[in-house]
């Protein structure tokens, strides 16, 4: 009857929401790193129905993804799954006249980051924000 130390550290469910396929693949691979399960789409309907499906723990989203786009996945997913931890990252130009991931942060985003993303830091986020 031995614990096994691996349940302690509770594997969490990572819903990625990307419309890029490469970086689909990167974020998978860093999530599925560091011990996590990571479920993958590439449109913001996708998510939404993804998230009501699973009730992932964490969700990563772009913000400009096919039809609604990352900020109606965010202000959704806070109404219906509260808890719900999000990262919203954008490889939008912050010259530009709106600041995407501000936006973002108001929605309800927990945290933001502009593309590219470390792997180190998001791993750290992830880790940061599945901990409170």
């Amino acid at each position: 009857m031995g614990v096994h130390l691996m349940e302690i550290d509770t594997m969490a469910n990572i819903l990625i929401a990307d419309d890029d396929e490469v970086m689909r693949a990167l974020f998978k691979g860093m999530v599925t790193k560091t011990g996590h399960e990571a479920t993958i789409c590439g449109t913001s309907q996708e998510a939404i129905r993804i998230a009501e499906e699973i009730k992932p723990d964490l969700i990563i989203t772009d913000i400009f993804i096919p039809e609604e786009g990352g900020l109606k996945v965010i202000s959704h997913l806070k109404e219906i799954l509260p808890d719900i931890k999000i990262i919203a990252i954008s490889g939008f130009d912050m010259r530009q006249d709106v600041d995407v991931l501000e936006l973002a942060r108001h929605g309800g985003a927990d945290e933001t980051f502009q593309k590219p993303v470390h792997a180190q830091i998001l791993s750290k986020t992830i880790k940061l924000l599945l901990e409170n």
